[in-house]
């Protein structure tokens, strides 16, 4: 959609116009349902925390003046539901339950996708592994490592893009990014080094 009918449609959105809400999660609904379920690794989970986006995002429509994409707002609005979860669930002593279970060989998702089909069956047998391996490792991140990677890595925003998503200068969401991408790089290497 472009900027003017976006405009258009944001603005029946604030009026109340219950067919504009509609188009309007029509529209973005795909994408900050993948994110959630990236972040959140549960479809049940993920649900919850999209549902608890668009809530947000339509109380606080008001207040958005177009400086961004709403796509960018919207993955702002994410990270900050998916922050008040995490710390939501400390707080009642629990842990975040993730699945990594479902990271199995047979799985079609396309998050990290380490096949290539020009590699022998064993070569991609211990792919599929290194692949697992690694999604394993992404779970152990901190949320803030692991949403910057998500987003930067799988994702593929600009530094841009995620400096307004994360509300962070650009050179901070670089050495952010670095110092998680190192903290996945070597729990990465110890699982692997578990598994042989």
């Amino acid at each position: 959609m472009t900027a003017e009918p976006l405009l258009e449609l944001l603005s029946r959105v604030k009026q109340g116009d219950q067919d504009a809400i509609q188009e309007l999660v029509h529209d973005e609904l795909p994408r900050v349902y993948n994110l959630c379920l990236r972040l959140c690794r549960r479809p049940a989970d993920a649900e919850d925390l999209c549902q608890d986006v668009f809530v947000n995002a339509l109380r606080s429509l008001k207040s958005f003046k177009g400086d961004s994409a709403v796509s960018t707002w919207l993955y702002r609005i994410t990270v900050n539901a998916w922050k008040n979860r995490i710390r939501h669930d400390h707080r009642r002593h629990q842990n975040v339950h993730v699945s990594i279970n479902s990271w199995d060989a047979d799985d079609e998702r396309p998050a990290i996708d380490l096949r290539d089909t020009r590699l022998t069956p064993e070569q991609q047998m211990e792919a599929n592994e290194s692949r697992i391996v690694l999604m394993k490792a992404l779970e152990l991140l901190g949320p803030e490592e692991k949403f910057i990677v998500i987003l930067r890595d799988i994702e593929q925003k600009s530094y841009e893009e995620i400096s307004k998503i994360m509300d962070l200068k650009v050179g901070t969401v670089k050495s952010r990014l670095a110092r998680a991408r190192d903290h996945l790089r070597e729990l990465f290497e110890r699982r692997r080094e578990k598994r042989v």
